[in-house]
Order: structure tokens, then C-alpha cells, then sequence
């Protein structure tokens, strides 16, 4: 009787499993922690990650409409150049307050009504860009719509850079959310790749940018749709034994222990500052180049290269996390690379140095943005239990305040160093010959040799910062002594099964 009671407890155990793989959907595996308690992910998980990277590919196109053609943008709407950096600006201006909105939200609503909110935005946004630039008949105008409708984009972009460590958290693995969080984290970029490609193709003259402006509308409205109607905020079941906890659930009990935890303080300094000088320098690459006597074409490319070098730095990166998690490791080291390669970047600020520049570009992307997931998953590991939004969304943050400042810094050094170098300007260039327009004066474009040296400095400061970082791993720790105690159960159990069958045989 015992052995057959045993055997029906077996199949009621193969059951329930089995009802819980059909419900998980046809491409649903079950995960291995750190013990023998096993979880289940969702094939749909990779459904809500392309719809993350639809909304952060869309919302940097937003972003960098108008930096890779600054030039053409300022005659189109008879500015300066300096004005047209303000709509790259306001995007970081913007999500400074925004990522308070974002990670409150997130903490209230969840996952996808934060993400349909923030699509929403993007798309509304985008919207009125457009309708600006036909409706408008005064360049004045048409520009204060443009300022309208960065503001509702810039609105979006924290929602849409901070969920990245929660979509991770919620639907992944615990061999996963690396890998997760890097390729969610690599969709802001690969947004900037496309835009400034994009953009510099279509708007070749003044009268062209409306349509570039066109192109970018498209995936906007695209991605609120996919978000409104696929959106999932949680899988049935936790896929790890950390997401089986839902944080604090206070808001500002999470902003109190962030704010006294020194580590995380080096993190958001460190990381703040890297992000900080990617995006000045993604904000002015046309001005970089084009005052050396190189086309707004070739800083298109250079951006280009500049990304998709740094998407195999962060996938490279997002695996060794998951097989080694050896966060700190990777956070120092690519840190000094990283620095080492703006210096590069800065020396090489030369004319007739095209190929050399892109080279160099290409390993400051890869070094930076390997920095993207490791920093955003350290963050969480220091801060657990804090809600992965809030950890993450005020990394973000740090990034967008530095990178105000890296910005305006870099404009005002633009002519020192070499001011007005004769052989970086090539007479009769169109291209150049509207940069002057920019400068404010009658000669050839000033360049920027001074101001990517400030990239060197911030750099050293960043790693300065970084090295000194140590830290317990909290979210592992967590998830290895609940496994562990789970395994001690199963153990128990077991041991208890087998003394009662011996009595009864005996």
C-alpha cells in the first residue's frame, strides 16, 4: 500500500508540472538556480524584450533627429547651431525630473502600463514635430513646435531607459538577466546608429528635414500599437527566487537606502560621468568632424561605427555576467580602457585622418558600452531589495545631468586649442561652409581638439571612482541561501520518507 501511495504522489508531481509547462506556452523551459528548486521562463519574455528595445530604438531616433545635421537643421529653422543642440538638450534637461515620475510609476502601476505610458508619450511627441513643420509657416514657429515635441519625447525616455533592469528582473533567469539587460540596454544606441544614418541621408539640404523628421514618426506610432496590444507586465509565475519578492514597496523608503549606500554612490558618479561624455559626444560628432573638414555624412558613419563596435562589447560583456558574474572585475577594467581610448579619440582629432578616427571610434564604443550592463546589474546587486527601476532609472539620470554639462562644456571650448586651423576647413564645401554660420563668425569652422580633451579628464575622474568599489553581491546571496535552504528541505524530506519506509518494511 505504501509503495503504491508513493508511486500516485510521483504522478501528481509529474502532473502538475507538466499543466504548468502548457500554460508557460510551447517555447518555456524550466531554470536552474543556484540549488535544485527550478523555475520557469516564458517563451513570451522574449516578446516584452523586443517590445523594450521597439520603444528605446524609436524614442533615440526622437532624440538624435537633429545632431547629425545640425548645420542644415539651423538654416532650415534660422538658428544657431547652439540652439539646435538645446533639442538634444532638453532630453537630458527633461529626464532629470522625469526619472522620479518613471520609477514612482513603475513602482505603483508595473511594468507594462508604465511602458504603454511612456509609447504613448513618444509617439505624441514625434506627432507634433511633425504637424509643426506643416502647420508653421514662421521658422520661429516651426521651431518652438520642435522644443513641444522634444519635451513630450524627452518625457518618455526615462521610462524607457529605466526599465530595462526590471524587465530582466521579471521575466529572466537568473543565468539570463545579464544577457537580458544588455540587449535592452543596447537598443538606445542602436536607435542613435539608425538615426544619425537615417537622418543625414534624407535631410541633405535645408528643406529636406521635414521628411527626415517623417521617417523617425513612423516607428514611434508602430511601437505604441505593439505596446498597447502585446504588453504583458508579469509572467504567471516568478522566473527566479529573487523575483518571487517584490521589493520595497515604498517609493521613497527605496530613494532612503540609495541614498545611504555608498557604493551605489560611486556607481551613479562613475557611471553618470561614461554616459555622461557618450551623449555630449553623441550631441556634437557632426560638430567634431566638420571642424576638422569632414562631411556631416562621414559623422553619420562615425556614429554608425561608434555603435555597432559598442553592441559587441555589451553582448560580449552580457555573457561573461552570466557564466562568471563577475560585476566588479568587468566595471574596473572597462573602465580603463575606456579611458584610454577617449585619449586616443582626442589625439587623433586631425584632417585626413578618417579611417584612424573610425578605428579609434570603434573601440571607444566597445569599451563603453560593455560598461552599459555590468553597471546597471551592479546597481541592483548593491540596492536589493529596491525596486530594479528605481536603482537603474537614477543611474540614468546621472548620465543625462553629466551630460548637460559635458555638453556645454564642449561648446565652450569649441575653438581652443587650435582656433580656426586653416587646413581642417576645405573651401568651397557646402557642408562647411554652413558650419560658419554656427560659430558665429566669418571664417572657417573652429574645432572641438580642446573640448574632446575634456572627454580624457572626465574619463580619468570616472575611473578614479570606480576602482575603489567593492561590495557584497545581495540579490546572488539571496538567491543561493534560499536555494540552499530549499535543497536542506528537499533533503529533510526525503530523509523522513526513507525512515518511514524502513519502519514499514521492517
Amino acid at each position: 500500500r505504501l509503495f503504491s501511495a508513493k508511486e500516485g504522489v510521483a504522478e501528481m508531481v509529474e502532473a502538475g508540472e507538466e499543466a504548468a509547462f502548457l500554460l508557460a506556452g510551447p517555447h518555456a523551459k524550466s531554470v536552474q538556480g543556484h540549488g535544485r528548486h527550478e523555475h520557469i521562463v516564458y517563451g513570451r519574455r522574449w516578446g516584452i524584450l523586443g517590445i523594450v528595445s521597439l520603444l528605446q530604438i524609436s524614442n533615440a531616433m526622437c532624440w538624435v533627429s537633429y545632431a547629425p545635421v545640425a548645420q542644415i537643421a539651423a538654416r532650415y529653422y534660422h538658428t544657431s547651431c547652439e540652439t539646435i543642440d538645446g533639442l538634444s538638450l532638453i532630453f537630458m534637461a527633461v529626464s532629470i525630473p522625469g526619472t522620479f515620475v518613471s520609477a514612482w510609476a513603475f513602482n505603483k502601476f508595473g511594468l507594462r502600463r508604465g511602458l504603454v505610458i511612456a509609447a504613448g508619450l513618444n509617439a505624441l511627441g514625434a506627432t507634433v514635430r511633425c504637424l509643426g513643420n506643416l502647420w508653421a509657416h514662421k521658422p520661429e514657429e516651426r521651431l518652438l513646435f520642435q522644443f513641444i515635441g522634444q519635451g513630450l519625447c524627452a518625457t518618455a525616455q526615462p521610462f524607457a531607459l529605466g526599465c530595462t533592469t526590471l524587465l530582466a528582473q521579471t521575466w529572466f533567469g537568473e543565468e539570463e538577466r545579464a544577457m537580458a539587460n544588455s540587449l535592452s540596454s543596447l537598443a538606445n544606441p542602436i536607435g542613435i546608429a539608425v538615426g544619425s544614418v537615417i537622418v543625414p541621408a534624407i535631410a541633405t539640404s535645408a528643406d529636406e528635414v521635414p521628411l527626415a523628421l517623417m521617417a523617425t514618426l513612423v516607428p514611434t506610432v508602430v511601437t505604441f500599437f505593439v505596446a498597447f496590444f502585446g504588453m504583458q507586465a508579469k509572467p504567471p509565475t516568478p522566473p527566479s527566487a529573487s523575483a518571487e519578492d517584490h521589493g520595497y514597496d515604498s517609493f521613497l523608503q527605496g530613494l532612503k537606502m540609495l541614498a545611504s549606500t555608498w557604493q551605489y554612490w560611486l556607481i551613479f558618479l562613475s557611471f553618470g560621468i561614461g554616459v555622461g561624455i557618450f551623449n555630449a559626444v553623441a550631441t556634437l560628432m557632426s560638430q567634431i568632424l566638420v571642424g576638422q573638414g569632414y562631411t556631416e555624412n562621414d559623422a553619420g558613419l562615425n556614429s554608425a561605427v561608434l555603435i555597432g563596435a559598442g553592441i559587441f562589447g555589451a553582448a560580449g560583456t552580457g555573457l561573461m555576467l552570466d557564466r562568471t558574474h563577475w560585476f566588479l572585475g568587468i566595471f574596473k577594467t572597462t573602465f580603463v580602457f575606456a579611458t584610454a581610448s577617449f585619449a586616443l579619440f582626442a589625439w587623433f582629432q586631425q584632417p585626413n585622418q578618417l579611417d584612424a578616427i573610425m578605428g579609434i571610434t570603434a573601440v571607444v564604443g566597445f569599451c563603453c558600452f560593455a560598461l552599459l550592463p555590468v553597471a546597471l546589474e551592479l546597481g541592483v546587486e548593491i540596492t536589493y531589495p529596491v525596486s530594479e527601476a528605481t536603482s537603474s532609472g537614477f543611474l540614468w539620470m546621472s548620465g543625462q545631468i553629466f551630460g548637460i554639462a559635458f555638453t556645454l562644456g564642449m561648446n565652450a571650448l569649441k575653438g581652443w586649442w587650435f582656433v580656426h586651423r586653416p587646413e581642417a576647413f576645405k573651401p568651397g564645401d557646402e557642408t562647411n561652409s554652413s558650419s560658419i554660420a554656427c560659430d558665429g563668425g566669418d571664417g572657417p569652422p573652429k574645432t572641438m581638439e580642446g573640448a574632446c580633451w575634456l572627454m580624457v579628464v572626465a574619463g580619468a575622474v570616472a575611473t578614479a571612482f570606480a576602482l575603489p568599489l567593492y561590495t557584497p553581491y545581495k540579490r546572488l546571496e539571496l538567491e543561493m541561501a534560499r536555494d540552499a535552504a530549499e535543497d536542506e528541505a528537499d533533503d529533510a524530506a526525503d530523509s523522513k520518507t526513507n525512515a518511514t519506509s524502513t519502519t514499514y518494511d521492517a
